[in-house]
């Protein structure tokens, strides 16, 4: 153990790797534990103190000190003065002591005490129990966070419960819980706090409150003896000064809300973009529509307030919209449209206190503005829309304002695009999209936001509509280039991996005739999980009845193994390829014999009689089974389905038969009838074919069509649903097969395995008999809820003669029956899976991944190896939900495309590297002279791109998605062979090359994904209106409009503001290749009144980044501007240290 000690001035006094006793003395000292399990004494003065790695014991002492408890289980003490703790990782204990003090417990479970004092006391993440002690004191409870708070001595009346990460009182549901309050977040359904010895009647808003500072106390409680002082030890040995050390390393920031300005005004523009000035600590917010700017008092970020308003159109007449704000060096300018939006605009100049100093005239329509870096200029992107019939199309442009003089010097310089004019078509050629009515390309670009470089010599503009971004060198005031984005593509990119058994691991079940008989016909899969140890993929198969596939002379069926016993087979696929079998099943009577795979009722299957290889009868097996599908239901047990009745069976978990199914009017020794009398009209050896589980239902899907009247005259098969509960059917769909193959007798009309999706989805294989790459063998994507459930239908739909499997597609549109729509999911041929006639084994092993196995047919055919393919998407990270109307979540490929199409963009520099980050948010020109927005089901598809156009046109699907109808048709001829849509619902990173932009990194689907598992009953929401679940996944799902960055310590975080569902995005993206996900926290109450201004944040549309040596308080500060509720809102930053 090493012993430091202090001097009695400011000190700097780091540890070792050992367990340290350091003594830090008067004065403010920074102490640095290390890796040991440290004992920290701040003593005298306001000290910082870092435990860092170890299970560390920090002393804050007299006067206010900051203490960070950082990795490993602590204990902190505040002791006197008004403290700041942080436990940082671990189970931590922190007592705060004397004093008004500020204790957050950080990750892990800790226990909290506020000890004397008006404390706050933030439990973070984990399961934390709080004990407030003497004082009023303030509990934090935070939306989004794991984890539930124990709070102990919460007092009603004295004690106030904080609100914090966007919720309200009316987000809470109030319920007693025993002896204990219990406080539940409505939104996500977690419980936040538990109130022990509370009753739920004594709470009410009174006890809730959003501001987070400490309760202030009218008259001071008495001075008690302080709770844990440690006496000022005097030094032991004289130390040397420790060399420098580098800073506490950061582990990632928190937001949380401090305080809200209301305009009160609804929908009217009334907070789109904020600025801030350090020096008066004021925030200057554009009302758009009134052409106001708002100055706000933010030295008290918990209590914003406005100081007055600049009415802009009092200066002069003319004045349309105020569309920007910035602010620099106590200079504000604001950017403002003229009321003929076609005509030049105006940047206003004031001083931070509202006063006019100068008007000069710009662009048309100048939509944003920002000052360079070194403050010498101000940029402003003109974007010259073109009026509502397109008859006036002013162009686009940058006008570059030099103020290096003064404002009352300043001179304007446009940069335009006109030297672009000539280069019309290679720009078209390399993606940028110059599309307008008889525009050129000067007219047809709309500079829609900027970027400066931080020496000042380049800028970076956004081309919204164009999908492109431009640049700007503002030594020679050129616009230099104009660079496309290229497109997101949302379609699944797949890709196939086969594993094959090794011949010799497969057990050799009987010799027959000098052949080697070994384990195979498997004719099924299902995908148990991931073993955590090995690694092994672990699955689950069955064997069929193959070995009986000859006859003798006779026309008597020959069983090669006549005591064949049917098998769950399980094996697993190991991290290097190869395949193991792990275990077998046998499938078992009730009685504890074994079941027989042979045929059970003579008269009614074709293939008996049945023989042994010696000619000898086989006497029929009531109960035999033809296994071709299994899953495992959550309790454990197996439901198999066969083709012999068809029959659905249950069977317990070691094999024993539960319950055998059948179709009704079947003899009672072969099952319970229980399925429509129907299915026993099955195809000899043409009965279920797969099954799937999905929320208590069994669906079983035939092989092929009924002989209801004839198999061979339709395509129409049927999908079974059985309530395992109830053991009844309740519900049958229809299914309607390609029938198309390789040759007029090779037909695909072959069900091979089916697995569940979610949702009332399905994969399904459906297949030919053929093999190579003539073969059809395809995986579809079906879905249940858009097709007829033929049990609803009444008996009069059909008429004399006819049945629903004798019906044509045609046949069953006049009577509006839906089959399953289908979508190409995966051709297994086209992959490279075409070794084998039977496909019959399909499992779900991850959102991104399928397996598929086939039938050998045990060995028959020695050339046909048994072989599990893995398919993995390899873009499953750029789905999306592409529809309002598909009854809930649902992200996935499509065939599509997205256009970047950003709105913000920041810039930064990184290892020498130039990134510039932007907010995809997508745009559309809709005007009455023209408009390309549509959707797709507006739209003729080329069916050789799109042969699956009938299923994707559907609204469920993409029929409702909003395209652009200026892309996609490539030949002209009226039909699209691709689609694009608006925005990339994500955010992105584009390095700066010599020749262009490379994309470095994209959100993908993280917007979607992270809200659906956050606020899933408010997925994808519009910004004007609560209850509106689901509205916007048509039209550019959450929406990222706005992006700022910031640094904190040696990081740099990416800010992105979703317009429509609300909230804020961060990413930690110091490296631009790999950004990491931070936090998403939104402050809206999906529960309030949006017109009535109590739903809070709606449409955020700007933030800015205040760093912590700007910030009024110690941490840095984000605000954000919500267009639509009219209010400003800033969050508190807060780094977290390991």
């Amino acid at each position: 153990m090493a012993i430091i000690n202090g001097t009695p001035g400011n000190d700097l006094l780091v540890g070792t790797p050992e367990a340290d006793l350091i003594f830090a003395l008067p004065g403010n000292d920074t102490v640095f534990g290390q890796e040991g399990d440290d004992q920290i004494y701040g003593n005298q003065g306001s000290d910082l103190l870092f435990g860092n790695q170890g299970n560390d014991t920090l002393y804050g002492g007299k006067d206010n000190d900051t203490l960070y408890g950082g990795r490993d289980n602590d204990v902190l003490f505040g002791n006197t003065g008004d403290d700041w703790i942080n436990g940082n990782l671990g189970d931590d204990t922190i007592y705060g002591g004397k004093g008004n003090d500020v204790i957050r417990g950080g990750k892990g479970n800790d226990r909290i005490f506020g000890d004397r004092g008006n404390d706050v006391l933030y439990g973070d993440r984990g399961n934390d129990t709080l004990t407030g002690g003497e004082g009023r004191d303030l509990f934090v409870l935070q939306a989004g966070l794991e984890g539930t708070n124990t709070i102990t001595d919460f007092t009603p009346g004295e004690d106030l419960i904080g609100l914090a990460g966007g919720l309200s009182f009316a987000n809470l549901e109030i319920t007693q819980q025993g002896s204990a309050t219990a406080i539940r977040d409505r939104n996500s359904g977690t419980t936040l706090a538990i109130l022990q010895g509370i009753n739920a009647t004594q709470l009410s808003a009174a006890d809730f409150t959003t501001n987070l500072t400490p309760i202030s106390t009218a008259t001071p409680a008495p001075t008690p003896t302080p709770s844990i002082v440690p006496p000022v030890r005097p030094p032991i040995r004289p130390q040397p000064d420790p060399e420098p050390q580098p800073e506490p390393v950061l582990d990632s920031i928190e937001l949380s809300v401090l305080g809200t300005y209301a305009t009160g005004v609804y929908n009217q523009g009334a907070a789109e973009i904020p600025a801030y000035d350090p020096v008066t600590q004021r925030l200057f917010v554009v009302n758009a529509n009134s052409a106001t700017v708002d100055i706000i008092d933010a030295s008290n970020p918990s209590n914003l307030s406005l100081i007055k308003s600049i009415d802009i159109p009092a200066l002069a007449s003319g004045f349309g919209d105020a569309n920007s704000v910035a602010v620099n060096n106590g200079i504000v300018a604001v950017a403002v449209e003229n009321e003929n939006k076609q005509a030049p605009g105006s940047v206003v100049f004031f001083d931070t206190d509202g006063n006019a100093l100068k008007i000069v005239q710009v662009g048309a329509l100048p939509d944003m503005l920002t000052f360079t870096p070194d403050g010498t200029k101000v940029l402003v992107a003109n974007e010259g829309e073109p009026n509502d019939d397109y008859t006036v199309d002013p162009e686009g442009s940058v006008s570059i304002i030099n103020i290096a003089n003064g404002v009352a010097n300043a001179t304007v310089t446009t940069a335009d695009f006109r030297a672009f004019n000539a280069r019309r078509e290679e720009l078209i050629a390399s993606g940028v999209r110059i599309f307008g009515p008889n525009a050129t390309v000067a007219q047809d670009v709309e500079p829609e936001y900027i970027a400066v470089t931080s020496d000042s010599k380049t800028a970076f503009i956004a081309l919204q509509e164009n999908n492109a971004i431009a640049r700007l060198d503002l030594t020679t005031g050129q616009i230099t280039d104009i660079f496309p984005l290229g497109y997101k593509d949302h379609s699944a990119q797949l890709s196939l991996n086969t594993y094959f058994f090794a011949e010799e691991s497969l057990p050799v079940l009987d010799t027959v005739a000098g052949r080697d008989i070994r384990l195979g016909g498997f004719s099924a899969l299902y995908y148990e999980g991931k073993d955590a140890t090995t690694q092994n993929l672990k699955f689950v198969t069955v064997s069929d009845r193959g070995l009986g596939n000859t006859q003798d002379a006779q026309g008597n069926r020959i069983f090669l193994i006549p005591d064949f016993q049917p098998a769950l087979v399980r094996f697993e696929l190991t991290p290097n390829g190869t395949l193991e079998i792990t275990e077998q099943i046998g499938l078992k009577r009730p009685d504890g014999t074994p079941l027989t795979v042979i045929p059970n009722l003579p008269g009614r299957d074709p293939d008996l009689p049945a023989v042994d290889p010696q000619g000898n009868p086989i006497p029929p097996d009531p109960l035999g089974i033809d296994a071709e599908g299994v899953v495992i239901a959550p309790d454990g047990t197996f439901w198999i389905v066969d083709e012999y009745r068809p029959s659905i069976y249950h069977f317990a978990a070691d094999g024993t038969l539960i319950e055998r199914y059948v179709p009704e009017g079947l003899p009672s020794e072969v099952g319970t009838p229980a399925l429509p009398a129907d299915y026993a009209k099955r195809r000899p050896n043409r009965g279920f074919e797969a099954v799937a589980y999905e929320d208590g239902k069994i669906y079983a899907f035939m092989q092929s069509p009924l002989q209801n009247p004839v198999s061979t005259a339709t395509a129409t098969i049927r999908i079974l649903e059985f309530d395992v509960a109830t053991k009844t059917t309740t519900g049958e769909y229809l299914y309607i097969q390609e029938d198309v193959g390789n040759a007029a007798n090779d037909p695909s009309d072959k069900i091979g395995d089916a697995v569940a999706l979610g949702n009332g989805q399905f994969l399904v294989i459906e297949r030919d008999s053929g093999f190579g790459q003539t073969s059809q063998k395809k995986v579809f994507r079906i879905n249940l809820n858009e097709a007829t459930n033929l049990q609803t239908l009444p008996s009069t739909v059909l008429e004399a003669g006819e049945t629903f499997d004798s019906l044509t597609p045609a046949q069953l549109a006049t009577k509006n029956i839906k089959p399953v729509p289908k979508e190409i999911y995966a051709d297994l041929t086209a992959l490279g899976y075409d070794f084998t006639d039977k496909p019959e084994g399909l499992a779900l092993i991850d959102e991104g991944t399928i397996a598929v196995l086939n039938d050998n047919d045990f060995g028959d055919n020695p050339t046909i190896r048994t072989g599990l393919g893995i398919i993995r998407n390899l873009n499953v990270n750029n789905g999306l939900d592409a529809s309002d109307r598909d009854g809930g979540i649902n992200i996935r490929n499509w065939p599509i495309f997205g256009m970047y199409q950003p709105d913000a963009i920041a810039v930064y520099e990184r290892n020498g590297q130039t990134f510039i980050v932007t907010a995809n948010e997508g745009d559309a020109r809709a005007y009455s002279g023209f408009n390309e927005e549509v959707r797709v089901g507006q739209l003729t598809l080329n069916p050789e791109f799109f042969p699956d156009a009938a299923a994707l046109k559907l609204n469920s699907a993409l029929g409702r998605l909003r395209v652009t109808n200026a892309l996609g048709d490539t030949n002209g001829n009226g039909q699209y062979e691709e689609l694009y849509a608006f925005g990339g619902r994500s955010f992105s990173i584009f390095r700066v090359t010599a020749t262009g932009l490379q994309l470095v990194y994209d959100s993908g689907n993280d917007f979607e994904r992270i809200t659906a598992e956050l606020i899933p009953n408010y997925f994808n929401s519009t910004n004007s209106e609560n209850n509106s679940f689901d509205t916007r996944s048509d039209d550019k799902g959450p929406e990222p409009e706005g992006v700022v960055l910031g640094t904190v310590g040696d990081r740099t975080f990416a800010f992105i503001g979703l317009e429509r569902v609300g909230g804020v995005m961060t990413y930690d993206i110091t490296d631009p290749f790999n950004p990491l996900f931070v936090q998403y926290i939104n402050n809206r109450d999906f529960t309030g009144n949006a017109v009535a201004g109590t739903a809070k944040d709606l449409g955020p549309e700007g933030l800015i980044f205040i760093p912590g040596s700007d910030s009024p308080i110690a941490n840095p500060l984000l605000a954000v501007a919500n267009e639509i509720s009219g209010t400003t809102t800033l969050f508190e930053i807060t780094p977290t240290f390991f």
